[in-house]
């Protein structure tokens, strides 16, 4: 399964990643796995909004404020994260040794 849906780890990915999970999923251990491993994502996703929340206050109030403020270019953690899904679109899931 390839997304191409826009960006990942969001709503709509989540959607149609459960759609596209149901037919295929259809052992009892298949599903088991694939629930436990998206449960861990939509932690760590939450957990990642959760401090991006807490940089964004503290950026917003500190000595650091004129550097945070400072225009960017595309967000590396964005940016990262999309390379990381093109290598393995390129390249396969990795395999357990």
């Amino acid at each position: 399964m390839v997304y191409s849906g826009g960006q990942a780890l969001t709503g709509k990915h989540d959607a149609w990643l459960r759609r596209q999970g149901q037919p295929a999923l259809t052992g009892p251990g298949t599903r088991a796995a694939f629930d436990c491993d998206h449960e861990a994502v939509l932690a760590t996703t939450a957990r990642k909004d959760r401090l991006d929340d807490r940089i964004a206050a503290m950026a917003a109030d500190s000595q650091f404020t004129p550097m945070a403020r400072r225009p960017r270019g595309q967000d590396t953690r964005a940016r990262s994260r999309n390379e990381a899904i093109e290598l393995r679109q390129r390249t396969g899931p990795p395999h357990a040794s």
